[in-house]
């Protein structure tokens, strides 16, 4: 009884976060998931729930000071990087890493070590366990979404790509994507939210301006088209913006920018997060030897 209600509370947290829109930049929620299981724990008979009770402090002040310290953009950089292993094997490699770290921590704490030593082999592993719990924490919640959108681009590099429509918002008319075929297409999903997003805005406007031959830039949010008609009327922006139409293939939410690169109608590459015009220049380069 006592542990379904530990299950119950961290499930109805997880509920809790899952439902808030900004679950991902408001650390008030996951400090809401640690008290519910916190005051579940310390109901539990078992001899001493004080362990237990540290690692969930210790985890929420981690989360705390990821978000404080603006650090949940690199984690999400590196989660985006192997996006494919995280979406696969994620779940079945790190929690039998951390079930087996917890166990090797049990064993050092029993062996005929000094006290010192125990202490700084256990503050070790407790880190670690804790940094792997984090990581799954993120891929199965909050980063769920993005790792599942980066996963199916990752898996369609090399392929031809799927049909994509969007609303041109100057037009007002729907348009497809296989429309710009003809060049290589730099499909940017932003939002108006993402300040990276619009600061990579006048790189990408220079970028069609200096590539019009060979290239299109389309940038694509999800809002609503008249908020992202309101927006772009107030700062420079790429010629072709559009309100994304169809979400089966992908739907990154709120996690961008998200860029892929579309050659001749093959996904050639993707990048998330933030780019240079001297990045996008080097990458526009690189696709252009290899034509």
């Amino acid at each position: 009884m006592r542990i379904t209600q530990l299950i119950l509370a961290v499930g109805f947290s997880i509920f809790r976060i899952e439902r808030c829109e900004d679950h991902v930049s408001n650390p008030f929620y996951y400090t809401f998931l640690v008290i519910n299981a916190e005051k579940a724990v310390r109901s539990i008979p078992v001899r001493n729930p004080h362990r237990i009770i540290c690692y969930f402090r210790c985890y929420n002040k981690l989360i705390i000071n990821i978000l404080i310290f603006n650090q949940l953009e690199y984690l999400a950089k590196i989660i985006a990087e192997f996006a494919s292993f995280f979406d696969q094997y994620g779940n079945y490699v790190l929690i039998p890493a951390i079930a087996l770290i917890l166990i090797l921590e049990r064993k050092i704490l029993k062996a005929n070590f000094s006290n010192r030593k125990k202490k700084i082999i256990g503050s070790f592993l407790s880190i670690s366990a804790i940094t792997l719990g984090v990581f799954v924490f993120l891929i199965n919640f909050p980063f769920k979404p993005m790792v599942k959108s980066l996963s199916t681009v990752d898996g369609a590099i090399g392929s031809e790509m799927v049909h994509f429509e969007y609303l041109n918002i100057a037009t007002n008319e729907i348009e497809v994507l296989e429309k710009y075929y003809d060049k290589t297409v730099l499909l940017n999903f932003w939002g108006t939210f993402c300040s990276p997003c619009i600061k990579e805005f006048p790189d990408l406007k220079r970028l069609e301006a200096e590539f019009s031959e060979e290239l299109v830039v389309i940038a694509i949010s999800n809002e609503d088209p008249e908020k992202i008609k309101s927006f772009i009327s107030k700062v420079p922006s790429p010629s072709i913006i559009g309100s994304q139409k169809n979400y089966e293939w992908i739907n990154p939410e709120s996690f961008l920018p998200l860029t892929i690169i579309i050659d001749q109608g093959e996904v050639k590459n993707r990048f998330f997060g933030s780019r240079t015009y001297e990045e996008f220049v080097e990458i526009i380069n690189e696709i252009n030897k290899d034509k």
